[in-house]
Parts: structure tokens; C-alpha cells; sequence
């Protein structure tokens, strides 16, 4: 019988294969299985696994451990990948915000208008990869989740996609390929570096955490392993950074954006750049104790840049999508920042931060989609005192820009709040990582500001496309808004909400590099 982990993950699967046996012209069936899919998944996760997971003790985890491939290397070695699902402090907000964003992207993907059973497959296939990426708690079974989220990402950007569909499809696969390369590198290289003196070859990441808290112990630094530890560092964060995405290593993102259809933009922004920093937060932290706090100025740095010169890069677009789009690689700069604080601060906000950006990106570019289905146009100079004709649509660009910002009472504000006050408590990091992060949020809000300028205030300018007075939101487009908007004030106003779920299994994740929160 299935535990209740590998039930969430694959799900999907048991509607792809009804869908095989639902002819393609009953278009309105097939969304509307794609859909309650979604619903169901989220239904089990909030009424069943979460109660669950909240009644642990501390250090307790929802697990599903068993032995998958395992076999003799020589004599003296032995490999096993193990099939573990695991639920803990580290990804129980990563899997909330999948349970919120596939409905949200189900719902919005009403609006594809062709070949939707081939699209709705690769949805859901989407779906049980993302999901896995998550909860997997082997390395190699983290990786093949990993790696597979690639092959329907990438055709649901080449086939659905905009002008420019191929080429987006192509960059955001080589890209993100390379960094997986080079993540499937280091998996090997740890598993060789920290076998156990049994000759036991394991991939298990909470194994694999333990030995090299022993090995290369947080408290004595200085022995900090030999160079290709430190390569092996860079190259397993680099394959995730990639992911993220930081500058340099974003030039994808803002294309794959573009060109992708809206709810895949909502899931590659909500969702699929989270992998990258979950991965940063989650593997890379625990299995580097003794890099990690060399090299926190260097991972701070990368923060900071993708923080401020993203802010820029997204002060200067005249797409509104584009714009929409640099914003994601501002704000996963809090991502970095708040690994290099190395602290409890610092590695709670960088974990908020993924959260609440995938709430707020995906109110950004359904907010996207609802004037560019009306006008086929995402030139932010084409519009004009939007306030006027659009109210409904006015009030959730508020909240949208407003969170963004980081202003006290939405999401947005807990977050950073704790990255910065991490940064600057941090014993690692100089002081003024912690003033540039502060500046960056300066630079944050003056792109959302002008952009709020040039649309809605002033007099009406409209797209010539749009030949009657433009409607404001429909009742479907007001609940896609309405849910994320209102997740975005009720996760700032309550934050403790989320801050709660730390406290189950907190003290175990911070347990190999001997800090308490």
C-alpha cells in the first residue's frame, strides 16, 4: 500500500491515465480533471499530511525509507540508492506552496486554447517531478525528480509558447542541463568522499549530513578539506544557482518567461526556480559545514549583485512581463544573502523568501495575463490611467507591487526582515552586505513604483488593439488574484503562521553545524 508521500507525488499519475482514455475534442473535461487532480493533491496534503506533520515531536519527520537499487561495487564496497520521501522543517513550505500554485496554474491553464490533453499530460507530469524534487530525501532519487523536470518544462514552453517558443525552450534546457551536470558530479564525488568506514556507499542526505558533520566538523573550520572539496562546493552551487537563478547565470530566465504560456510562467517562477534555492538551503548547507562559512562573504556577494543590478535590469524593461520576470532574480538575491548570514536568521528568511516569492511572482504574472489577454500587448508604455477603467484590477496590483516591495503587513516584509537582520548579526559576513541588502530593496521599490506610475495613473491610454473600453477582472481572474493576494496579507499580518512549522524538526536541521535556534 502507498505511504501518503509517494500518494502526493504521484497522483498526477493515476489522472494521466484516465486522461488516456478521454477523447481530445471533450476540451472542457479534460481541464476540469487537471484541476480537481490539482485539489485533490492540495486537499490530501492541508487535510491529512499536514495535521500530521504539525502532531510530530520535535526532530520527527514524516518518512517513507526503502532499500530501491542496492548492489556490491568490489569486495569491500557496497552502493545503495534508497527510495526515501521525507517530510521535515526544510521542505514542508516548499511543498505548501505546491499544493497552492498547481491549482492556481490548473485554473489559469483554462485559458490554452489548443492541444489540451497532450498539454494537460506534461501539466501533470510537471506536477509529480516538482512534487518529488521536494520530498525526495536520497540524492539520486533527488536528482532523477531534478532532472526530469526539464523534459515537460521544456516542451510546454516549445509547444505553447510565444513567437520565440523554440529558442526559449532550447536556452532554458541547455542552461538548466549543465547545472544539473554539474550537480550529478558532486552527488557522485560525495558519495564516493563520504562513504562509511562499512564500505557503504549511500546517497541518504540525513547519512550523507552526519558523516560530514564528523568529517570536516563546522567547529573546526580551518581544517577546511582539501581544494576539490572546495571545487566540489562551487560546482554542486553553481548547478543550483543556475537554477535559481543568480547573476551572471539567469540570461534564461527572463526569454523562458516571455515566451511561456502564463501558467507556466506562474510555475517556473513559483516553483521550478525554488529547486534552486531549496537545493542551496537543503543539500548544499548540510553537506558543506566546513565551506560554508569560508566561503559566506563569496555566496553573500552573489546575492547582493543579483539583489541590485536585478533591480536595475527591471527598472529599465519596457515589457511588462520582462520586468515581472528581472524581479524574480532581484528577489531570490535574498536567497543568497540569507545562506551567506550563516545563521538561524539568516536560513529562516532565506526560506520565507522562497515561499513568499512564489506566492507574489505567481500574482505577477496572472496580473500579466489579464491585461495581455485583453490587448495582446505587454508594453507597460502602452497604458495609461488604468485606474480608472480597471478598479478591480487596481486593487490586486497594490498588493502585488506593494508585497514586492517588502512593506510591513505583507509577506514580503517577514521575510526580508529576517534575511537583513541576519546579515548584519552575522559572524561571517562583513557589515556592509547587510547596507547593500538594504539598498536593494530601495532600488525594489522605485521599478515597482515607476512602473505603478506610468499604468494607472494619469489619462486613459489604451493599445490601439482595444477597440471598446477595457474590461476589468472576470469572476475566474478575480479568485486566480484573489487567492494569492490574500495569502500575500494573511502570511504578513500572521506570520507566525508560517514561522510555527520551523519548530517541527528545527533544532534536528541545524543540528550538524551545532547551531540552536
Amino acid at each position: 500500500m502507498m505511504g501518503l508521500l509517494t500518494t502526493y507525488v504521484f497522483l498526477p499519475g493515476i489522472f494521466i491515465l484516465i486522461l488516456f482514455f478521454i477523447p481530445r475534442d471533450r476540451v472542457q473535461l479534460i481541464k476540469w480533471a487537471s484541476l480537481v487532480c490539482c485539489l485533490v493533491q492540495a486537499g490530501l496534503f492541508l487535510a491529512i499530511i499536514l495535521p500530521q506533520f504539525l502532531s510530530l515531536k520535535p526532530d520527527e519527520s514524516i518518512q517513507e525509507n526503502n532499500s530501491w537499487i542496492s548492489f556490491a561495487l568490489d569486495s569491500r564496497n557496497f552502493l545503495e540508492v534508497r527510495y526515501k520521501l521525507l517530510l521535515n522543517a526544510g521542505n514542508i513550505l516548499m511543498v505548501l506552496l505546491c499544493s497552492i500554485l498547481f491549482p492556481i496554474a490548473a485554473l489559469s491553464s483554462f485559458s490554452i486554447q489548443s492541444e489540451i490533453k497532450s498539454y494537460t499530460i506534461l501539466f501533470l507530469l510537471l506536477n509529480i517531478s516538482v512534487c518529488g524534487t521536494f520530498l525526495a530525501g536520497d540524492l539520486i532519487l533527488f536528482f532523477l525528480f531534478f532532472e526530469f523536470m526539464l523534459l515537460p518544462m521544456y516542451f510546454l514552453i516549445g509547444r505553447w509558447g510565444g513567437p520565440e517558443k523554440t529558442y526559449a525552450g532550447m536556452k532554458f534546457f541547455l542552461y538548466t542541463f549543465s547545472g544539473s551536470i554539474l550537480i550529478l558530479f558532486t552527488i557522485i564525488y560525495l558519495g564516493l568522499d563520504l562513504s562509511g568506514e562499512d564500505g557503504l556507499i549511500s546517497f541518504d542526505l540525513e547519512l550523507m549530513s552526519k558523516i560530514s558533520n564528523e568529517k570536516y566538523n563546522f567547529s573546526n573550520s580551518e581544517m577546511s578539506g582539501t581544494s576539490l572539496r572546495i571545487i566540489a562546493f562551487w560546482l554542486i552551487s553553481i548547478g543550483f544557482i543556475i537554477k535559481l537563478p543568480s547573476i551572471p547565470f539567469h540570461t534564461w530566465l527572463p526569454l523562458a518567461h516571455v515566451e511561456a504560456p502564463t501558467p507556466v510562467s506562474v510555475l517556473l517562477a513559483g516553483l521550478l526556480l525554488k529547486t534552486g534555492g531549496y537545493g542551496l538551503l537543503n543539500i548544499v548547507w548540510p553537506l558543506f559545514p566546513d565551506v560554508i562559512i569560508n566561503q559566506a562573504t563569496n555566496i553573500s556577494i552573489f546575492g547582493v549583485v543579483s539583489l541590485i543590478a536585478g533591480a536595475m535590469i527591471a527598472f529599465s524593461q519596457s515589457d511588462f512581463k520582462k520586468m515581472v520576470a528581472y524581479s524574480s532574480v532581484s528577489h531570490m538575491g535574498f536567497v543568497l544573502i540569507g545562506l551567506g548570514s550563516v545563521n538561524t536568521t539568516g536560513i529562516i528568511g532565506a526560506n520565507l523568501q522562497l515561499f513568499n516569492h512564489g506566492i507574489l511572482s505567481a500574482l505577477l504574472f496572472l496580473l500579466v495575463e489579464v491585461l495581455y489577454s485583453r490587448s495582446k500587448n505587454r508594453e507597460i508604455g502602452a497604458y495609461s490611467g488604468l485606474w480608472h477603467t480597471m478598479p478591480k484590477y487596481t486593487f490586486f496590483t497594490i498588493i502585488a507591487f506593494f508585497a514586492s516591495m517588502g512593506l510591513p503587513g505583507f509577506n514580503g516584509f517577514v521575510s526580508e526582515l529576517l534575511v537583513i537582520t541576519g546579515s548584519f548579526s552575522s559572524d561571517y559576513v562583513p557589515v556592509w552586505i547587510g547596507g547593500l541588502t538594504l539598498a536593494g530593496i530601495f532600488f525594489g521599490a522605485i521599478y515597482f513604483l515607476n512602473t505603478f506610475k506610468k499604468m494607472f495613473y494619469g489619462e486613459i491610454v489604451l493599445p490601439p488593439a482595444i477597440k471598446n473600453p477595457i474590461s476589468d477582472l472576470t469572476f475566474r481572474e478575480i479568485i486566480l488574484l484573489g487567492i494569492p493576494a490574500i495569502l500575500a496579507i494573511v502570511f504578513g499580518l500572521f506570520p507566525f503562521l508560517l514561522l510555527d512549522l520551523f519548530e517541527k524538526g528545527m533544532s534536528h536541521s541545524f543540528h550538524f553545524l551545532n547551531i540552536h535556534p
